[in-house]
């Protein structure tokens, strides 16, 4: 047996409540650096020897804990950096927005019986007032000065309660070069809507989004589905996979000439998954909504659904 002598060094402190991690280099820098998002919306970067604030947004995220102050899964959850960053100077968050805090979908929590056939045929309704809070997902630019400045935003999502938002919710994919967004069925338990597999809903699903296409789009509006978008946002998106419970982000490993994915589903009671797969085909979000207003199935042959 061969003895491994490990040890280990503190690089940073005093972070609040960290929900990425991410390295890049600034534009006219010369060494990549350590970016790290917080879930009250603070982005730091270490940077010789000390820590500095790249972007405060704190007063733009929801008031996390409740009344309570206890647990809660929204915030500032997702961080990207463009692949061509060091150039443009374009990033991209998702994180709650503050002053959206809703009633719940439902009054207390729910604990379906799939044999009961009121559970399976449960719906989201009045969505327009009964909901928990909206997601946002902004591109920003690194201005010239220095400073961090909005630019758009690419989706408003109406979120049924406050868990399964995701968290490291952001990555570029280098294999398409596409935003994916991983996030999750909309919280409580037991995706008490079915939204999860159900085409239309953005809610449970792994989304590529093209940020290089339509980009004079800036404000689109708050929805659920995929259909109650206008059609320049749609033809954005493509839906790698469905069936999602709750995805802390995904990774990619080339392996030769092709990535390897990996996704962490978060699972119900006992069951933690880990999936990896290689070969996948997205369907374009219009494709979906082209079959669904038909009301024929897609073609879903190399199509990814990871059960839930």
């Amino acid at each position: 047996m061969i003895k491994v002598k490990v040890s280990l060094r503190p690089i940073v402190n005093r972070i609040n409540l960290p929900t990425v991690l991410k390295t890049t280099i600034l534009p006219g820098d010369s060494i990549e650096r350590l970016f790290i998002a917080t879930q009250v919306g603070e982005i730091f970067y270490i940077g010789n020897g000390d820590i500095r604030t790249f972007l405060d947004i704190r007063p733009q995220i929801i008031k996390l804990g409740g009344s309570g102050g206890g647990y809660d899964e929204r915030g500032l959850l997702g961080l990207a950096f463009h692949p061509k960053f060091y150039y443009n100077g374009l990033f991209y968050l998702h994180y709650s927005v503050a002053g959206t805090q809703g009633p719940g979908a439902l009054p207390e929590s729910s604990n379906p019986n799939p044999c009961d056939p009121e559970t399976l045929n449960r719906r989201w309704i009045n969505r327009e007032t009964q909901y928990d809070h909206i997601d946002t997902v902004e591109e920003w630019i690194l201005q010239s000065n220095g400073q961090p400045l909005k630019r758009r935003t690419l989706l408003n999502l109406r979120r049924p309660f406050s868990n399964h938002n995701g968290v490291n919710s952001l990555n570029f994919s280098p294999e398409t070069g596409k935003l994916v967004l991983t996030t999750g069925d909309g919280g409580s338990g037991y995706d008490p809507f079915n939204l999860s597999q159900d085409d239309m809903e953005i809610a449970g699903k792994i989304i590529e989004i093209d940020v290089d296409r339509n980009t004079s789009v800036y404000n689109p509006p708050v929805v659920t589905r995929f259909n109650e978008l206008p059609a320049p946002i749609q033809e954005t998106l493509t839906v790698i996979a469905k069936g999602v419970r709750n995805i802390p982000g995904i990774s990619f490993q080339r392996y030769y000439n092709q990535y390897i994915k990996y996704v962490g589903n978060v699972g119900q009671d006992l069951v933690e998954s880990i999936f990896s797969f290689v070969h996948y085909k997205p369907i374009p979000v219009a494709q979906l909504i082209q079959a669904s207003s038909m009301r024929f199935e897609p073609d879903q042959e190399g199509f990814i659904n990871f059960g839930w």
